[in-house]
């Protein structure tokens, strides 16, 4: 009976153990404060600064940014993987500006729209991973692709401008959390995923 007792124990520390030894992780996130959405609203700046208010200004409002990665562990310190990241933008076309000769207002003369999407290969190292804890860095770089239309109300008028280049996200800090299967995660670092991206995981 002792015997018996002893080999079930011992299968099921073996099983255990070899339950949190994954070599491949999903992950979801948002993220906010992306390298698009930085760019964009500085150009806007600078913009109306060199045409001392009188060039369109496109308000865009951003959607943050969808991430979705996959990653390999060929060790379980590094992680090999892609990330795609996908966000949309839209606001208003405005001219005018309440300080000019003619005291005229700012208005709406016409509507922007902008999709984004980047994928990118990765690579991560973990600083530490325990079975419930983990804390890592992340490097990406890959490929953007960008797609904006602008809608002008009288006369109606529709541009549309594509643009390729190189997408990046650099990871200094990044710490996820829970079951050995499943963690939550929160990330700070700077790029097409965001300045703070948070989201779950799921190891396999």
């Amino acid at each position: 009976m002792k015997r018996i007792l002893f080999s079930c124990m011992f299968l099921s520390m073996i099983s255990t153990c070899a339950a949190y030894d994954y070599n491949h992780e999903a992950s979801i996130s948002y993220g906010i404060g992306t390298h698009n959405e930085i760019v964009n609203g500085f150009a806007n700046v600078v913009g109306t600064i060199f045409t001392l208010g009188y060039a369109d200004i496109t308000d865009l409002k951003w959607s943050g940014a969808y991430n979705i990665r996959y990653a390999y562990h060929p060790v379980k310190f590094l992680g090999l993987g892609v990330t795609t990241s996908y966000q949309t933008s839209k606001g208003d076309i405005v001219e005018g500006s309440s300080k000019n000769k003619d005291n005229d207002a700012r208005v709406v003369v016409g509507k922007a729209e902008g999709k984004y999407l980047a994928i990118m290969p990765s690579i991560s190292l973990n600083w530490f991973d325990f079975n419930y804890v983990c804390m890592y860095s992340k490097v990406a770089v890959g490929y953007s692709m960008s797609k904006s239309k602008q809608t002008r109300f009288e006369p109606k008028e529709y541009k549309k401008t594509s643009e390729d280049n190189w997408a990046y996200q650099l990871t200094p800090i990044a710490l996820e959390a829970g079951s050995p299967l499943v963690r939550g995660f929160f990330e700070l670092g700077f790029g097409h995923e965001g300045i703070l991206a948070v989201g779950v995981k799921c190891k396999f």
